[in-house]
């Protein structure tokens, strides 16, 4: 591959992570709604690399897939992750506070 050929390759990769991909979280043909409510922005190779991983799946779904088969059932994962989530939140919430004041 010539020079010029890697540089074109690098400049589309670059340029497909710059272009934006309307992504409904629950899929309209599974019942979702088509408002911004259902909707996020995603670069269109993040876009296309989630529907190649969890096909036309709701998140629920995929939740459940992984608990199945990747957890084995066990939900202390899930819920320590939740748990360091809200404890991240609140550290976060108090530090705007203290910068406020």
């Amino acid at each position: 591959m010539s020079d010029e050929e890697k540089f074109l390759k690098k400049f589309q990769s670059d340029l497909n992570l710059l272009r934006k991909s309307s992504h409904h979280v629950v899929p309209t043909s599974r019942g979702g709604e088509d408002n911004n409510g259902n909707k996020i922005l995603l670069n269109s190779r993040l876009h296309s690399q989630y529907h190649a991983l969890f096909s036309n799946r709701t998140p629920k779904e995929i939740l459940k897939f992984l608990l199945q088969y990747f957890w084995g059932g066990d939900t202390t994962f899930i819920k320590e992750f939740i748990l360091e989530e809200e404890a991240n939140d609140q550290k976060m919430i108090e530090g705007y506070k203290k910068l406020s004041n």
